[in-house]
């Protein structure tokens, strides 16, 4: 979870974005770009098929229009937001005349944070009694990631001024930091009954309902806090990720353009534009917005997965390999990667690696029927009938309704000569149904065994 009000949230390997495709009827974890389309299996079946398998998308739940504000696809924000004003809220203390209080001002805006701290302690000593100097070193020791400190320093800075309106915001925001929920939202709306014009409030606050899957929440949040200040960036980029898990791609790219365009170095929002293209399957586009984020956060394995996925559907298969392969060294219990990378493989008839990655998989997540029924297939492939049976038993186990599967597993009945096996399996295939390309293989074989 990334800080409220600095880059927004994160919502990498948690939905947020491009994940793996595949090829079984039951979701794998996670598939597609994370957030993303799917693609059929390239193979057709011959006269001596392998099991063709195929894969239906996660399902994701839909919101009724009515339930989100008025979006639009511009750099513009609903008009049915109230606007409190113009932002009024910059800390008290702008009289004040110590040279070091003014020196640590402009360290805080260096973000030399050290400097801040060496600075308004000095400015304490002189005057104990100046709370905005506590809430610079709170400040301070926030982005030195000690909330604790951090904490400290604001109950200074409001026992020294009850109605300090940026002391409860930030008070909040170090409780927030700290996990204490409830906490950080009362601050929260302490300081917007003092000073609505906040607008980084509200933007903690959909941080906060971003990270809770409260998704409508968040952008209306965000669009309060673009209604009081809309020249703040950070905010545009974090409602261009509202609107990217809320499948609103087209205005999720609008969005992110004007955050970049106000704060080129934004480096999280040229995940989530890339992503949101990608959604859009402007494969060609989404490439150049992942290569600006991995060029500053090499360390995310999601931005490597999304633009593997990306080459993939542009058929650049090495560069594709490459992205997925390095995803994995990042986070080598990255699932998907490794489901994807199987497919890679498969698609490219490499299987011994393909069943190396679907092990992986299992490996990982036990309960995974559509790694087993993956593996089975390419072990069917190479002649191992005996592991693919075996592995499309265990597929079964887990997900006893899986037509392909019965399919799967009577055509290696009939590679072992169990022909009543392979009718039973056969026909039960094709009560589960199957599509149209299953199905006419099922009723192929069926006729073949005088069914």
């Amino acid at each position: 979870m990334k800080k409220p009000w600095l880059m927004g949230s994160l919502l990498l390997a948690t939905l947020l974005s491009l994940v793996a495709c595949g090829r079984s009827t039951a979701p794998v974890p996670a598939a597609g770009p994370l957030h993303a389309p799917t693609y059929p299996p390239t193979w057709t079946p011959t006269s001596t098929p392998r099991p063709t398998v195929t894969r239906t998308p996660e399902a994701t739940a839909q919101l009724a229009a009515t339930t989100l504000p008025s979006v639009q696809q511009s750099g513009s924000f609903p008009s049915d937001v109230p606007t409190p004003g113009r932002p009024t809220a910059t800390p008290p203390g702008e009289d004040i005349t110590d040279p070091n209080y003014i020196q640590g001002k402009q360290a805080y805006r260096d973000k030399q944070y050290d400097e801040v701290l060496r600075l308004m302690t000095l400015v304490i000593k002189s005057d104990p009694n100046l709370a905005p100097a506590y809430w610079y070193r709170g400040m301070a020791y926030f982005y030195q990631n000690n909330p604790k400190a951090g904490l400290d320093e604001m109950q200074k800075a409001l026992a020294l001024d009850p109605n300090y309106a940026l002391g409860y915001a930030d008070r909040g925001l170090m409780y927030s930091e700290l996990g204490e929920v409830e906490k950080s939202h009362a601050d929260w709306q302490k300081a917007l009954s003092l000073d609505p014009t906040l607008a980084k409030v509200h933007n903690n606050f959909a941080v906060d309902y971003l990270n809770a899957d409260e998704y409508v929440n968040a952008l209306r949040e965000d669009t309060v806090a673009l209604s009081i200040d809309p020249m703040r960036a950070v905010t545009w980029g974090d409602r261009a990720e509202d609107l990217m898990v809320l499948t609103q791609y087209e205005a999720c790219v609008a969005n992110a353009d004007h955050a970049l365009s106000l704060q080129a170095d934004l480096w999280h929002y040229y995940y989530v534009r890339g992503t949101c293209k990608a959604d859009l399957e402007q494969w060609a586009e989404a490439i150049p917005d992942l290569d600006v984020f991995l060029k500053h956060e090499s360390d995310i394995p999601e931005g490597w997965f999304n633009r593997a996925y990306a080459h993939e559907q542009l058929n650049h298969y090495q560069e594709a390999l490459s992205d997925y392969t390095q995803s994995i060294k990042v986070r080598p219990t990255f699932v998907r990667s490794y489901y994807n990378r199987g497919i890679l493989y498969d698609h490219h008839q490499d299987y011994e690696h393909a069943i190396a990655d679907y092990t992986q998989v299992i490996r990982l997540v036990p309960q995974s029927d559509a790694a087993y029924n993956n593996r089975g297939a390419d072990y069917y492939t190479v002649g191992n009938y005996q592991k693919a049976l075996a592995d499309f038993n265990q597929a079964l186990v887990i997900n006893p309704n899986s037509a392909n599967t019965y399919l799967n597993r009577g055509q290696v009945y009939l590679k072992l000569g169990t022909k009543d096996k392979a009718i039973a399996d056969l026909q039960k295939a094709l009560a589960l149904g199957l599509d149209p390309t299953n199905e006419a293989i099922a009723k192929q074989r069926l006729n073949d065994l005088g069914k």
